[in-house]
């Protein structure tokens, strides 16, 4: 009978510490971001790559791949330095462009417009997304006339806004 007691009664207490552990314990809750992304989403330096195709006044089409150093302000703004092309296996560039503006929509997604640098024979169109809402990777798509490609920007880390706008 003492076993019997002593069995319940332990059950019982083991019970008590489960119950008392799941249920009862406080536990953290996770802060969800509900904002979604705006123009503050992206701010400081980004390494940008890109490849796709490109047309030059004299030439035919050709394979053409970018890279370039491009700021975002945080507020719609962004410059653009050290922008390399190389088309074919020759070089265009160094140049910069700055002045620019730039829209994050709440879903990510953000578009620029800009008439800067003549590579684009007019004005470019560039659609992306912002990877995620740190805004610490951007990809996305330039149409233009004579240019198509896709590009990929990633956050430098550190020196924010050093030698940009």
């Amino acid at each position: 009978m003492k076993r019997t007691i002593f069995a319940i009664v332990t059950v019982l207490v083991v019970f008590m510490a489960v119950f008392g552990v799941l249920v009862l314990r406080p536990v953290p809750k996770v802060k969800a971001n509900h904002h979604g992304c705006s123009n503050a989403t992206l701010f400081g330096n980004y390494g940008l790559v890109g490849s796709g195709w490109y047309l030059p006044d004299s030439a035919p089409l050709g394979p053409a791949n970018a890279s370039a150093v491009v700021t975002f302000d945080g507020k719609g703004g962004f410059s653009g330095y050290n922008v390399y092309v190389v088309v074919e296996g020759d070089f265009i560039g160094p140049f910069t462009f700055s002045n620019e503006t730039y829209t994050v929509n709440p879903d990510c997604t953000f578009s620029v417009t800009f008439t800067e640098p003549d590579i684009f024979k007019g004005s470019a169109i560039i659609n992306g997304t912002v990877v995620d809402k740190e805004g610490h990777e951007i990809i996305g798509n330039v149409l233009a006339s004579g240019t198509t490609a896709t590009w990929k920007a990633r956050k430098v880390p550190g020196g924010e806004m050093e030698g940009g706008l």
